[in-house]
Protein backbone atom coordinates (compact mmCIF):
# COMPACT_ATOMS: atom_id res chain seq x y z
CA UNK A 1 0.00 0.00 0.00
CA UNK A 2 2.94 2.36 0.56
CA UNK A 3 3.66 2.22 -3.17
CA UNK A 4 0.16 3.49 -3.88
CA UNK A 5 0.59 6.65 -1.85
CA UNK A 6 4.04 7.30 -3.32
CA UNK A 7 2.71 7.04 -6.86
CA UNK A 8 -0.30 9.16 -6.03
CA UNK A 9 1.92 11.88 -4.60
CA UNK A 10 4.26 11.87 -7.59
CA UNK A 11 1.34 11.97 -9.98
CA UNK A 12 -0.29 14.93 -8.28
CA UNK A 13 3.02 16.80 -8.07
CA UNK A 14 3.24 16.47 -11.85
CA UNK A 15 0.31 16.99 -14.22
CA UNK A 16 -2.07 17.94 -11.39
CA UNK A 17 0.25 19.82 -9.06
CA UNK A 18 -2.51 22.28 -8.20
CA UNK A 19 -4.36 19.58 -6.26
CA UNK A 20 -3.29 18.77 -2.70
CA UNK A 21 -3.73 15.35 -1.13
CA UNK A 22 -6.09 16.71 1.52
CA UNK A 23 -8.36 17.99 -1.28
CA UNK A 24 -8.77 14.54 -2.82
CA UNK A 25 -12.10 12.88 -2.21
CA UNK A 26 -13.18 9.39 -3.10
CA UNK A 27 -16.22 9.15 -5.34
CA UNK A 28 -19.36 8.87 -3.23
CA UNK A 29 -21.93 8.09 -5.92
CA UNK A 30 -23.24 4.76 -4.68
CA UNK A 31 -20.59 2.67 -6.48
CA UNK A 32 -17.32 1.14 -5.40
CA UNK A 33 -14.39 3.57 -5.28
CA UNK A 34 -11.33 1.37 -4.59
CA UNK A 35 -10.23 -1.83 -6.35
CA UNK A 36 -7.17 -4.00 -5.78
CA UNK A 37 -6.82 -7.25 -7.73
CA UNK A 38 -4.16 -9.22 -9.59
CA UNK A 39 -3.61 -8.78 -13.32
CA UNK A 40 -5.00 -11.93 -15.02
CA UNK A 41 -2.95 -14.12 -17.36
CA UNK A 42 -4.69 -12.47 -20.32
CA UNK A 43 -2.96 -9.23 -19.17
CA UNK A 44 -6.29 -7.44 -19.49
CA UNK A 45 -8.21 -6.51 -16.34
CA UNK A 46 -11.82 -5.30 -16.66
CA UNK A 47 -13.93 -3.61 -13.99
CA UNK A 48 -17.58 -2.68 -14.45
CA UNK A 49 -18.77 0.40 -12.59
CA UNK A 50 -21.70 2.82 -12.68
CA UNK A 51 -20.89 6.47 -13.36
CA UNK A 52 -23.11 9.56 -13.08
CA UNK A 53 -23.79 11.82 -16.06
CA UNK A 54 -21.96 15.16 -15.99
CA UNK A 55 -19.83 14.32 -12.93
CA UNK A 56 -16.06 14.74 -13.28
CA UNK A 57 -14.05 11.67 -12.31
CA UNK A 58 -10.37 10.94 -11.95
CA UNK A 59 -9.34 7.28 -12.22
CA UNK A 60 -5.93 6.67 -10.64
CA UNK A 61 -4.50 3.40 -11.98
CA UNK A 62 -1.36 1.95 -10.38
CA UNK A 63 0.68 -1.21 -10.89
CA UNK A 64 1.86 -2.02 -7.36
CA UNK A 65 4.98 -4.07 -8.11
CA UNK A 66 8.75 -3.72 -8.37
CA UNK A 67 10.12 -3.42 -10.97
CA UNK A 68 7.23 -1.26 -12.12
CA UNK A 69 4.94 -2.36 -14.94
CA UNK A 70 3.38 0.20 -17.34
CA UNK A 71 -0.39 0.05 -17.69
CA UNK A 72 -2.75 1.44 -20.30
CA UNK A 73 -6.16 2.40 -18.93
CA UNK A 74 -9.36 3.07 -20.89
CA UNK A 75 -13.05 3.58 -20.13
CA UNK A 76 -15.66 2.05 -22.44
CA UNK A 77 -19.40 2.68 -22.56
CA UNK A 78 -22.06 -0.05 -22.77
CA UNK A 79 -21.59 -0.23 -26.57
CA UNK A 80 -17.87 -0.95 -26.17
CA UNK A 81 -16.81 2.49 -27.41
CA UNK A 82 -13.74 3.99 -25.69
CA UNK A 83 -14.85 7.29 -24.17
CA UNK A 84 -11.72 8.08 -22.12
CA UNK A 85 -8.15 6.83 -22.00
CA UNK A 86 -4.76 7.48 -20.45
CA UNK A 87 -2.37 9.53 -22.59
CA UNK A 88 0.20 6.70 -22.48
CA UNK A 89 1.02 3.49 -20.63
CA UNK A 90 2.66 4.25 -17.27
CA UNK A 91 3.07 2.51 -13.88
CA UNK A 92 0.80 5.22 -12.39
CA UNK A 93 -1.60 6.98 -14.70
CA UNK A 94 -4.62 9.23 -14.40
CA UNK A 95 -7.71 9.07 -16.62
CA UNK A 96 -10.06 12.07 -16.60
CA UNK A 97 -13.64 11.18 -17.43
CA UNK A 98 -16.97 13.06 -17.61
CA UNK A 99 -19.80 10.65 -18.60
CA UNK A 100 -22.26 11.87 -21.20
CA UNK A 101 -24.83 9.43 -19.84
CA UNK A 102 -25.38 7.75 -16.48
CA UNK A 103 -24.92 4.00 -16.59
CA UNK A 104 -22.49 1.11 -16.48
CA UNK A 105 -19.03 1.59 -17.97
CA UNK A 106 -16.01 -0.73 -18.21
CA UNK A 107 -12.61 0.29 -16.88
CA UNK A 108 -9.96 -1.75 -18.71
CA UNK A 109 -6.32 -1.98 -17.63
CA UNK A 110 -3.85 -3.71 -19.96
CA UNK A 111 -0.10 -4.23 -20.15
CA UNK A 112 2.22 -5.07 -23.05
CA UNK A 113 4.65 -6.85 -20.73
CA UNK A 114 4.58 -10.62 -20.23
CA UNK A 115 3.93 -10.28 -16.50
CA UNK A 116 0.67 -11.21 -14.79
CA UNK A 117 -0.51 -11.74 -11.23
CA UNK A 118 0.81 -8.40 -9.94
CA UNK A 119 -1.56 -6.10 -7.99
CA UNK A 120 -3.45 -3.46 -9.97
CA UNK A 121 -4.98 -0.63 -7.95
CA UNK A 122 -7.80 1.51 -9.32
CA UNK A 123 -9.12 4.44 -7.26
CA UNK A 124 -12.04 6.62 -8.33
CA UNK A 125 -12.02 10.29 -7.25
CA UNK A 126 -14.40 13.21 -7.76
CA UNK A 127 -11.95 16.16 -7.77
CA UNK A 128 -14.64 18.85 -8.05
CA UNK A 129 -17.15 17.40 -5.60
CA UNK A 130 -16.35 16.83 -1.95
CA UNK A 131 -17.35 13.53 -0.41
CA UNK A 132 -17.78 13.00 3.34
CA UNK A 133 -14.42 11.27 3.81
CA UNK A 134 -11.01 12.66 2.87
CA UNK A 135 -7.65 11.18 1.83
CA UNK A 136 -6.12 11.19 5.33
CA UNK A 137 -9.07 9.20 6.70
CA UNK A 138 -8.56 6.61 3.96
CA UNK A 139 -4.83 6.22 4.69
CA UNK A 140 -5.44 5.71 8.42
CA UNK A 141 -8.24 3.21 7.79
CA UNK A 142 -6.23 1.07 5.37
CA UNK A 143 -3.18 1.27 7.65
CA UNK A 144 -5.15 -0.05 10.64
CA UNK A 145 -6.66 -2.84 8.54
CA UNK A 146 -3.27 -3.80 7.06
CA UNK A 147 -1.77 -4.13 10.57
CA UNK A 148 -4.65 -6.35 11.70
CA UNK A 149 -4.51 -8.53 8.57
CA UNK A 150 -0.74 -8.94 8.97
CA UNK A 151 -1.26 -10.37 12.46
CA UNK A 152 -3.96 -12.73 11.18
CA UNK A 153 -1.74 -13.92 8.31
CA UNK A 154 1.11 -14.75 10.70
CA UNK A 155 -1.27 -16.74 12.92
CA UNK A 156 -2.60 -18.63 9.90
CA UNK A 157 0.92 -19.50 8.72
CA UNK A 158 1.79 -20.82 12.16
CA UNK A 159 -1.34 -22.99 11.99
CA UNK A 160 -0.27 -24.41 8.60
CA UNK A 161 -2.49 -22.35 6.28
CA UNK A 162 -1.58 -20.12 3.34
CA UNK A 163 -3.57 -17.26 1.83
CA UNK A 164 -3.36 -14.99 -1.20
CA UNK A 165 -5.42 -11.92 -2.02
CA UNK A 166 -8.04 -12.47 -4.70
CA UNK A 167 -9.51 -8.96 -4.58
CA UNK A 168 -10.08 -5.94 -2.37
CA UNK A 169 -12.74 -3.25 -2.55
CA UNK A 170 -13.65 -0.17 -0.52
CA UNK A 171 -16.62 2.19 -0.54
CA UNK A 172 -18.16 4.97 1.49
CA UNK A 173 -21.23 3.75 3.36
CA UNK A 174 -23.93 5.83 5.00
CA UNK A 175 -25.97 5.37 8.14
CA UNK A 176 -29.11 3.38 7.44
CA UNK A 177 -28.03 2.44 3.89
CA UNK A 178 -26.65 -1.11 3.56
CA UNK A 179 -23.99 -1.48 0.86
CA UNK A 180 -23.63 -4.53 -1.41
CA UNK A 181 -20.62 -5.65 -3.45
CA UNK A 182 -21.12 -8.19 -6.24
CA UNK A 183 -17.95 -10.26 -6.67
CA UNK A 184 -17.12 -13.05 -9.13
CA UNK A 185 -15.04 -15.69 -7.34
CA UNK A 186 -13.44 -18.82 -8.88
CA UNK A 187 -13.83 -22.30 -7.41
CA UNK A 188 -11.89 -22.87 -4.20
CA UNK A 189 -11.86 -22.06 -0.48
CA UNK A 190 -11.99 -18.41 0.51
CA UNK A 191 -12.07 -16.05 3.46
CA UNK A 192 -14.13 -12.86 3.07
CA UNK A 193 -13.25 -10.19 5.62
CA UNK A 194 -15.24 -6.98 6.05
CA UNK A 195 -14.05 -3.89 7.94
CA UNK A 196 -15.70 -0.57 8.85
CA UNK A 197 -13.68 2.41 10.12
CA UNK A 198 -16.19 3.23 12.87
CA UNK A 199 -14.93 0.61 15.34
CA UNK A 200 -17.52 1.44 18.00
CA UNK A 201 -20.35 0.73 15.58
CA UNK A 202 -22.38 -2.43 15.44
CA UNK A 203 -21.58 -4.09 12.12
CA UNK A 204 -23.81 -6.67 10.47
CA UNK A 205 -22.86 -8.46 7.28
CA UNK A 206 -24.08 -11.31 5.11
CA UNK A 207 -22.88 -13.31 2.13
CA UNK A 208 -25.39 -14.51 -0.47
CA UNK A 209 -25.03 -16.73 -3.51
CA UNK A 210 -22.89 -19.34 -1.74
CA UNK A 211 -23.10 -21.48 1.37
CA UNK A 212 -21.03 -20.04 4.21
CA UNK A 213 -18.98 -22.55 6.21
CA UNK A 214 -18.32 -20.21 9.13
CA UNK A 215 -18.81 -16.60 10.15
CA UNK A 216 -17.46 -14.70 13.13
CA UNK A 217 -17.06 -11.09 14.29
CA UNK A 218 -13.59 -9.53 14.03
CA UNK A 219 -12.13 -6.15 14.90
CA UNK A 220 -14.35 -3.60 13.16
CA UNK A 221 -16.29 -6.10 11.08
CA UNK A 222 -16.96 -9.71 10.14
CA UNK A 223 -15.16 -12.69 8.63
CA UNK A 224 -16.69 -15.45 6.52
CA UNK A 225 -15.26 -18.67 5.10
CA UNK A 226 -16.79 -20.50 2.16
CA UNK A 227 -15.94 -23.28 -0.28
CA UNK A 228 -17.00 -22.95 -3.91
CA UNK A 229 -17.19 -25.98 -6.20
CA UNK A 230 -17.52 -23.78 -9.28
CA UNK A 231 -17.06 -20.10 -10.21
CA UNK A 232 -19.74 -18.16 -8.33
CA UNK A 233 -21.12 -14.64 -8.24
CA UNK A 234 -21.26 -13.74 -4.56
CA UNK A 235 -23.06 -10.78 -2.98
CA UNK A 236 -21.53 -9.27 0.17
CA UNK A 237 -23.67 -6.79 2.12
CA UNK A 238 -22.60 -4.69 5.10
CA UNK A 239 -24.69 -2.49 7.36
CA UNK A 240 -23.30 -0.51 10.28
CA UNK A 241 -24.98 1.48 13.03
CA UNK A 242 -22.33 4.17 12.68
CA UNK A 243 -22.11 7.09 15.05
CA UNK A 244 -21.28 9.52 12.26
CA UNK A 245 -23.32 9.86 9.07
CA UNK A 246 -20.80 7.90 6.99
CA UNK A 247 -17.83 5.57 7.17
CA UNK A 248 -15.38 3.61 5.03
CA UNK A 249 -16.11 -0.06 4.47
CA UNK A 250 -13.70 -2.51 2.85
CA UNK A 251 -14.01 -6.14 1.83
CA UNK A 252 -11.07 -8.49 1.25
CA UNK A 253 -11.41 -11.82 -0.56
CA UNK A 254 -8.51 -14.21 0.13
CA UNK A 255 -7.93 -17.66 -1.34
CA UNK A 256 -7.08 -20.05 1.52
CA UNK A 257 -5.26 -23.38 1.41
CA UNK A 258 -2.89 -25.67 3.29
CA UNK A 259 0.82 -24.89 3.16
CA UNK A 260 2.75 -27.44 1.13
Amino acid sequence: MRTLWLFAGLLLMGAHAQTKAEELYLADDGSNCFYNMPMPESRSLKIERNFTKGEKYWLLVVSDIKPVVPLMATVQNSDGKVVARASEAEPATLVEFVPEQSGTYTIQCTTDTQKSGFPVLVIVYTPEKKSPKNFEDLIKFFGDVADFRSEVTKAMEQAGFSSSLHSQYASIIHRGKPYTWTIDIPAGTYAIDIFVDEKQSTVSAKVEGAEVNKSLPIQGGYSFTLSLEKPTRVRVTVDATIGASNAYAAVYVDAVGYKK
